[in-house]
């Protein structure tokens, strides 16, 4: 997982969200486990790059350049998180906005 994968939180958390998500979705079917891990990874991938457009669309375009750089120069993901989170406010809720918006599309609801 690259540092863009890592922005809202451990990868566990986001794994944990994403199977979650998953069942839901899929509540009483059975699904073979090699399918489910398929769904897992496109749907973290997808996650990812939701987090990654949210977070772009709260920043200026200096403060976009200035993350873009932290990326490739491949910082560490501490250094891009609170990059993030000092220009973002309220992060944790815009965060928790971004899940829930992320989860409403995916399960299809309003």
């Amino acid at each position: 997982m690259d540092n863009q994968q890592q922005l809202a939180s451990p990868p566990s958390r986001l794994e944990t969200f994403v199977n979650a998500l998953i069942d839901k979705r899929f509540a009483g079917q059975e699904i073979d486990n090699t399918v489910k891990n398929k769904m897992k990874e496109d749907l973290l991938d997808r996650l990812d790059e939701f987090i990654l457009a949210s977070t772009l669309n709260k920043l200026t375009d200096d403060e976009i350049d200035q993350f873009e750089k932290l990326v490739n120069e491949e910082k560490q993901i501490e250094e891009i998180r609170q990059f993030t989170v000092t220009r973002i406010p309220n992060y944790n809720d815009f965060i928790a906005t971004a899940l829930l918006s992320f989860e409403k599309d995916y399960l299809g609801q309003q």
